[in-house]
């Protein structure tokens, strides 16, 4: 009878410690962290841009290629955040993830290489779009160094 009871025990043990791991994974898993900031959002193809906070990728617009001389990805993200508030998100995180702010090709663009590839981020419809609940339009190009110079290393 006593061995039984023991049985009985270590089966209510493990349903209640199989319960608890399911409501603590469920904590992390889905972003009900009580307080903590849940993982970030990553641009897809993109798994090192985080998204950030407020702009929804529009995926209908993705483009991805794979070339001999790298990978060429442009992806959009749109949500009611102002041109500012993107810029300063990526100038503080893009320095984080090994990105190196360079020289942009317009004024209204932010240009970082990373291990032979260029990044550009621009906004297609303009800057003085988003904000004040109105939708900002951002446009994410990712392409090979070599072909954001318009230099080839394939000279004979």
């Amino acid at each position: 009878m006593l061995i039984l009871r023991r049985i009985g025990l270590r089966k209510r043990l493990c349903a209640v410690l199989a319960l608890l791991v399911l409501v603590f994974g469920a904590f992390g898993v889905f972003g009900l962290s009580g307080g903590r900031a849940a993982a970030a959002d990553y641009i897809a193809g993109l798994d090192e841009l985080p998204l950030m906070q407020g702009l929804s990728e529009n995926m209908d617009k993705r483009v991805v290629f794979d070339t001999p001389a790298g990978r060429i990805v442009e992806a959009y993200a749109s949500g009611p955040v102002s041109a500012s508030a993107v810029t300063a998100f990526y100038r503080a995180t893009l320095p984080q993830l090994g990105w190196r702010q360079s020289r942009a090709p317009g004024e209204d663009k932010l240009a970082y290489e990373r291990e032979g590839e260029q990044l550009i981020i621009d906004f297609p419809e303009g800057r003085s779009v988003g904000g004040n609940g109105a939708t900002l339009t951002v446009r994410f190009t990712v392409r090979p160094r070599e072909a954001a110079d318009g230099v080839s290393n394939n000279t004979p």
